[in-house]
């Protein structure tokens, strides 16, 4: 079918440029209806062809219970062995996702435990949480081997650099702190304060840092030539991430869009919608592959789109004559879902991918997490249900909220 709409396109581009649309009718009706129809069988092509669902989750096989509140984060380790989760009831917990068992359960923070990270070498792994508390582990043991007061406010998002020597810090407090974990300073050795509102997401490489804010900015900090890229949106960011090929961003915002940017010049490569974001943090993910974007929903639903398709077709502009809304049409096509997968009743929040293997998907939430069979990467997504776990284990009865985006 892609080589039919490679000829098509080859045909039709020939004929637009060979006899471009007129203002007014056009002196041969038949051969511009034949042109037309021509350019409307192409988009229907295209369209079926984005619409192959390929293999796709669709059936439950497995779950880890465990946590008695919402489950706000879960992230493999570096091979993706093993996933660590932390919820509101103020725990961390390791799991081997392939056989649901639980490990290791780690207590030490005094509130809801929002983020977590493991070190490369797995040997450690740092946690934050809303009691504005960084706390570094031993896996082993489930010693702390360091715990400072981070910020003045509740910290969102932790991340660790491949040495485990470097932690990186976004707060409600509208800073990045970055800390020396080989020293015993108290003190960050950098405080990044460009931001105008909460920190949602922090993404660090060798050489640079991605940072995304509620006030509607994405920066890139050069770590090398101490230079910081500022990209404006119009509206907060949830989430921001490196593709992994460092050449791209994939943005989430409040508007129910995740959208795709060049690194270098912040220019849109492709827009993808169909979910609902516009109260709660949701973060969007690549696959380990780079072919295909993931997202939760606040509807609980979990939504797929094609990449590399969406990016292929969304500089198609041309002209059809027997439909003046073609291009809106063409917008459907680009905004195509692969999957849309009913995962709990409240919002699914994130999404971390496999680092290494296509096997399964894996997604935690407040009462139980599922593992669904696919030919895909695995992913862990927490959500927030307050429903039974099926399992004839209760949860807790309050109602619990995912994190509510809140703009100062």
């Amino acid at each position: 079918v892609e080589v039919v709409v490679e000829v098509a396109q080859v045909v039709e581009s020939f004929f637009f440029s060979s006899f471009p649309p007129p203002p007014l009718l056009p002196p041969f009706p038949l051969l511009f209806f034949l042109f037309s129809f021509f350019h409307l069988l192409c988009v229907c092509v295209m369209t079926s062809t984005l619409s192959s669902k390929g293999n796709i989750p669709s059936q439950e096989v497995g779950s880890l219970i465990g946590h008695t509140g919402g489950v706000m984060v879960a992230k493999f380790n570096g091979n993706g062995r093993y996933c660590l989760t932390g919820g509101k009831d103020r725990l961390v917990k390791l799991w081997n996702p392939h056989t649901q068992l639980l490990i290791k359960t780690y207590k030490g923070h005094g509130f809801e435990v929002t983020d977590v990270e493991a070190s490369s070498d797995n040997a450690s792994f740092v946690s934050c949480g809303a009691d504005k508390m960084v706390i570094m582990w031993d896996v082993t043991t489930g010693h702390i081997i360091r715990k400072f007061r981070a910020h003045g406010n509740r910290v969102n998002c932790v991340v660790l650099n491949h040495d485990a020597t470097v932690v990186t810090t976004g707060s409600y407090d509208s800073t990045v702190k970055i800390w020396d974990l080989k020293s015993n300073m108290r003190e960050p050795l950098q405080v990044l304060a460009e931001a105008k509102d909460s920190i949602t997401s922090i993404q660090s490489t060798d050489t640079e840092m991605l940072v995304s804010s509620v006030d509607g900015h994405t920066r890139v900090y050069d770590l090398r030539m101490g230079q910081m890229h500022d990209d404006q949106h119009s509206d907060a960011v949830t989430c921001a991430r490196f593709s992994n090929d460092h050449n791209c961003l994939l943005v989430s915002t409040l508007d129910s869009t995740v959208r795709l940017l060049d690194k270098e010049n912040g220019s849109m490569l492709a827009k993808y919608v169909g979910h609902t974001n516009k109260q709660f943090q949701v973060k969007s993910t690549l696959s380990y592959d780079d072919a295909h974007v993931w997202s939760g929903s606040e509807d609980g639903h979990i939504f797929c789109w094609d990449l590399v398709r969406s990016c292929r077709w969304i500089a198609m502009n041309q002209p059809c004559f027997l439909f003046t809304n073609c291009q809106h049409l063409l917008s459907l096509v680009n905004a195509s879902v692969l999957a849309d997968l009913k995962a709990c009743d409240t919002v699914v929040s994130s999404i971390s991918y496999h680092p290494k293997k296509v096997v399964t998907l894996l997604y935690p939430c407040l009462c139980k997490s599922f593992i669904v069979p696919l030919f895909f990467p695995y992913s862990a997504l927490p959500c927030h249900c307050k429903h039974g776990s099926g399992r004839g284990k209760s949860v807790e009865n309050t109602t619990t909220r995912p994190s509510r985006v809140e703009k100062k």
